[in-house]
């Protein structure tokens, strides 16, 4: 199984992070519009996403970007970072989960 996270800039201000996001986001959630910039917590700063957008990030913000591969026992035995540009070979159907077998 494959994780893909993307994590905003650490100087980008919260508020930021959070429209860039739910802008972005179809199923926009409208719970957090309201929120002061001390109510919105760290949490909003790295997002599980796909590939594309974590590379639209990217170019955008600058940031992290990585996908996480999960085995079957739940243990993650590789991270491979994403970069904007290039085909990212390694984040996704390369990497065989059956090492164990």
């Amino acid at each position: 199984m494959r994780i893909t996270r993307y994590r905003f800039p650490k100087e980008m201000p919260i508020r930021d992070c959070y429209e860039a996001w739910t802008k972005d986001d179809p199923d926009r959630d409208p719970f957090c519009e309201g929120w002061t910039e001390d109510e919105l917590e760290d949490e909003w700063r790295e997002h599980v996403t796909n590939v594309r957008t974590a590379k639209k990030f990217l170019r955008k913000f600058g940031g992290v970007a990585f996908t996480e591969h999960i085995d079957r026992d739940g243990g993650c035995f590789e991270v491979t970072p994403i970069e904007a540009k290039g085909s990212n070979k390694g984040t996704a159907y390369g990497v065989k989960y059956n090492q164990h077998l």
